[in-house]
């Protein structure tokens, strides 16, 4: 019912306008994705706006609709965003906006409301601080599409969160509050950290941070780890969202891990398989640092001089150093606390390409190739030299 008056008001919000002397614009765009549930599922991207406006006018909308083609016991599913703007605490660049956000996929369902406030100093588009209010709904409604099924939960929750953003001079800053119910109060205070710096034309740096409180009633799908990221964050990648878009086989090999998310990449396996075999224990104070050193190698160099692909694609090599430490009891945080390091190497490629002006898609694609050679840390048994292979996937393909 929720859902219904959801689509409902928006739906009637957006047609109200289409009579004015600005029409209304869609941009749609075919999308077809597969897992191992859905198999197949087909559907459209779509994207709304007043004829004229670039992502800045009234009654934005934003979302997709999609069918499967194996029918399972949920086959259709859903996403929308729409945006309207408070005109009255808005300028130029600094836009104050209400935000309503639905969906209901690959498992997961989510009703938010939100609030944002942006302050942008002029034409600096990529300098700018956020701020967003929001409260909301969760609740998973099968385990079919998780990929380990102990991360989901099998009861609803409120939660609302704050988040803060802030860009400047090639530094992220961002934080997160969050709290909710579940039987029980939980929170969560998330601060991560990411800058970049050049050192000469051959060599530069990228630093990420993350530091992490939690409670230990948290529920699994938001907790932070030392070194995965929580589920609930990878229900924002398509690759990592449901079982078999990436075969299972491939990924007890090559581990997928998010390349946004600082943490020690050496032990990405180990807590995979021990969150699977319900073992991770909930860490209540996380504090990890990676350390890229991004070399410009003949490699990297020769595939930049490759025609067309040289254009559209870049390949960086990097030798890294992550450090991580964690601990389970918070009011003995400096007796019980455990410290990870490790050093490896690395290859990234990327893909962006931007769409025709007047089509507002834009695609973009990654892939992480990253090797740990080395570990020392608890436990004992995963320490040393050894060649760990992890893989990191992340994008939209919209085609």
């Amino acid at each position: 019912m929720v859902v219904k008056k959801i689509i409902l008001i928006i739906s009637l919000i957006v047609l109200s306008n289409t009579v004015d002397a600005q029409p209304y614009k869609f941009y749609p765009m075919p999308n077809v994705w597969f897992n191992s549930v859905d198999q197949l599922r087909i559907g459209v991207h779509l994207k709304g706006q007043m004829k004229g406006t670039l992502d800045d006018g009234p009654n934005r909308l934003n979302g997709g609709f999609w069918l499967s083609t194996a029918w399972p016991e949920y086959p259709v599913s859903y996403y929308l965003e729409f945006t309207e703007p408070v005109y009255k605490w808005s300028s130029f660049g600094s836009e104050a906006a209400i935000q309503v956000q639905s969906q209901f996929r690959t498992g997961f369902e989510a009703h938010e409301l939100k609030f944002k406030k942006r302050f942008q100093d002029g034409f600096l588009e990529n300098e700018f601080t956020e701020h967003e209010l929001s409260l909301g709904y969760h609740n998973f409604y099968t385990s079919d599409y998780a990929v380990i099924k102990t991360q989901i939960t099998s009861k609803a929750l409120g939660v609302g969160s704050y988040r803060y953003r802030n860009v400047h001079a090639g530094s992220v800053n961002e934080a997160l509050l969050r709290a909710g119910y579940q039987e029980q109060e939980f929170f969560q205070f998330i601060f991560k950290n990411e800058k970049a710096f050049t050192v000469s034309k051959w060599l530069s740096f990228k630093n990420k941070n993350r530091a992490v409180l939690q409670s230990k009633k948290t529920p699994t799908y938001l907790q932070e780890f030392t070194a995965i990221s929580s589920y609930y964050d990878q229900l924002s990648n398509p690759f990592a969202r449901a079982r078999g878009t990436v075969s299972p086989g491939f990924v007890t090999d090559f581990p997928l891990y998010e390349a946004a998310h600082a943490g020690s990449r050496a032990d990405i396996k180990y807590e995979l398989n021990q969150l699977a075999d319900n073992k991770l224990r909930t860490s209540v104070f996380i504090f990890s640092t990676n350390v890229d050193a991004i070399v410009e190698s003949p490699l990297t160099t020769g595939f930049s001089k490759i025609k067309f692909l040289g254009d559209v694609m870049e390949l960086k090599h990097y030798v890294f150093f992550d450090a991580s430490t964690a601990s389970q009891e918070l009011l003995y945080v400096v007796y019980d606390i455990n410290s990870i390091f490790s050093l490896g190497s690395g290859f990234g490629l990327s893909l962006s390409l931007k769409k025709q002006q007047d089509n507002p898609f834009l695609k973009a694609f990654s892939v992480k190739y990253d090797v740990p050679v080395w570990r020392f840390g608890n436990p004992d048994s995963i320490n040393g030299v050894s060649f760990r292979h992890i893989l990191s996937l992340s994008g939209t393909i919209t085609f």
